[in-house]
């Protein structure tokens, strides 16, 4: 099965413990390393994310 490119996406259903509608980053290569990334904090509307993958 082939990845999605990397980018942002909203959840439509509960993806490795994250519930449908979360905005998540998308990275499939490279540093940091493959995953899902949750913002963490939000400042001016502009969100800033987590360093690693997981670990919501």
């Amino acid at each position: 099965m082939a990845l999605p490119p990397c980018g942002l996406y909203r959840t439509t259903q509960s993806v490795a413990g994250i519930p449908a509608g979360r905005l998540v980053y998308f990275h499939n290569h490279g540093e940091p390393g493959a995953g899902l990334y949750l913002p963490e904090r939000w400042s001016a509307n502009r969100a800033s994310w987590r360093s690693h993958a997981g670990a919501w």
